[in-house]
C-alpha cells in the first residue's frame, strides 16, 4: 500500500485527486495539505511514502518548498505537478529534488503509474528531461573533478604547453619543440589561462610547479606572449 500525501493549494484539484486516486487499491491517501506553511509539519508527522506537491502556490514557491522540506527530511519522494510541458520546468523541479514530474495536462492519466514507479524507489521523468538531467550531472561531475584537480581540466596538449611555458621557453621555442605554428601555441597558451583563470604566463608557470607538472622555475619565465 502506498502512502501518499497530497500537497496542492486549490481544493478543487486537491479533492479530484484525492478522489480518483482513492479508487486504487494499492494507494492510500493519508493526509492533505493547502497551507505551504504546515507541509513541513505534517511530512515529519505522516512519513508519507510519495508527496505529491503542485508547484503552483499563491503564497509560495513551490520550488523553495520542495527543497525546505528535502533539507529537512532528504529521503522524501517528491512527485511535482508543472502546469507546463516546458522542459525548463521540468528540469528545474529535478534540480531541486523532485523524484518525478507530472504535467497538469497529462494529470490523472499517468498519475497513478507515475506514484507506483516512485513507490518502488525508481523516477518519473520523460526521456528528453532525463537526458537533460544525465547532462546537467555529467557537467557539474567534471566542473567539481576540474576544481579539486585543476590539471584535469586541460588536454595533453595544453598540459604540455604549459610544461614549456614554465620552463621559460617562448612561443617560437614551443612551436619548435612539439612541431606546431606559432599561432597555434598562442592559442593554447590562451586557452590555458583562460582556464586555469591566470592573468598571466607567470602565474601560469608558479601554477605548473604547484601542482608538480615541472619541478621548478627557470631564473627567467617569459612574461609575454612573444615569440
Amino acid at each position: 500500500m502506498v502512502q501518499i500525501l497530497l500537497a496542492v493549494e486549490d481544493p478543487l484539484l486537491r479533492n479530484l485527486l484525492a478522489e480518483r486516486l482513492t479508487q486504487e487499491n494499492d494507494f492510500q491517501i493519508t493526509g492533505a495539505v493547502g497551507d505551504p506553511e504546515s507541509l513541513l509539519d505534517v511530512v515529519m508527522l505522516g512519513q508519507p511514502d510519495v508527496i505529491i506537491l503542485d508547484l503552483q502556490w499563491s503564497s509560495a514557491s513551490g520550488l523553495a518548498l520542495l527543497e525546505r522540506v528535502l533539507l529537512q527530511k532528504p529521503d522524501a519522494m517528491f512527485l511535482t505537478l508543472v502546469s507546463e510541458e516546458a522542459e525548463d520546468a521540468q528540469v528545474m523541479a529535478a534540480q531541486n529534488g523532485a523524484r518525478g514530474v507530472v504535467t497538469k495536462t497529462e494529470g490523472i492519466t499517468v498519475l497513478p503509474q507515475a506514484i507506483r514507479a516512485l513507490g518502488r524507489g525508481e523516477v518519473w521523468f520523460t526521456r528528453q528531461v532525463s537526458r537533460r538531467i544525465f547532462q546537467e550531472y555529467h557537467r557539474l561531475a567534471r566542473q567539481l573533478r576540474e576544481q579539486e584537480q585543476p590539471l584535469a581540466g586541460l588536454s595533453p596538449k595544453e598540459r604540455e604547453v604549459l610544461a614549456h611555458v614554465a620552463e621559460g621557453l617562448t612561443n617560437r621555442d614551443i612551436a619548435e619543440q612539439l612541431h606546431m605554428s606559432v599561432h597555434t601555441v598562442k592559442l593554447h597558451v590562451q586557452r590555458i589561462l583562460q582556464k586555469l583563470e591566470l592573468p598571466n604566463r607567470t602565474e601560469a608557470a608558479v601554477f605548473a610547479v604547484r601542482e608538480g607538472l615541472v619541478s621548478s622555475l627557470p631564473k627567467r619565465v617569459v612574461s609575454k606572449d612573444t615569440v
